[in-house]
């Protein structure tokens, strides 16, 4: 409870929680807080520690976190940290939420040249959700290149919604 600028008592749902004390495990464990800010505050001092003794609980976490939002969360730390690995991408790429394979695609832009993140792209590009197919169009340069072009054109044509075509033709 504090007295708002305003001379009001208000009570906070979520008290100030002081994370910098925190060791980077459980730092890893915020990450699936429900405060928002706790989650964002421990991502940041994760990636400014790049502590690489946490990497394997991070992946754990982009494996089997109960919410979409905490594998990626945990997804863009490992990103972020410079912990990233091709098998963890591809991890994602296959998860049941939409939200984390699109941006799983986001994430598996560095490693465009491994021959099993081209083939979860190019999968992917066939998504059942139009949100994964419009990342997939938004990546395909770091994919393809100039080239990517064509690749552009052949999605346009097989698929007609409005969030794919709008980042086709962006």
């Amino acid at each position: 409870t504090y007295i708002s600028p305003h001379r009001r008592k208000t009570s906070c749902a979520y008290p100030s929680t002081p994370l910098i004390p925190q060791t980077s495990t459980e730092l890893v464990q915020s990450l699936t807080h429900s405060n928002g800010s706790v989650r964002d505050q421990a991502q940041r001092l994760l990636v400014e520690r790049k502590d690489a003794s946490v990497q394997s609980a991070l992946e754990e976490l982009v494996k089997n976190a109960e919410l979409p939002r905490d594998r990626i969360k945990a997804l863009w730390t490992l990103d972020g940290m410079g912990l990233l690995s091709s098998n963890i991408v591809i991890e994602a790429t296959n998860d049941e939420a939409s939200m984390v394979r699109a941006d799983a695609l986001r994430t598996a832009e560095p490693f465009r040249n491994d021959s099993d993140i081209i083939a979860r792209f190019n999968a992917l590009s066939r998504d059942e959700n139009s949100n994964v197919r419009r990342q997939a169009a938004l990546s395909s340069f770091a994919f393809n290149g100039p080239a990517g072009i064509d690749f552009l054109l052949e999605l346009a044509a097989r698929d007609g919604s409005d969030a794919v075509n709008s980042a086709v033709f962006a």
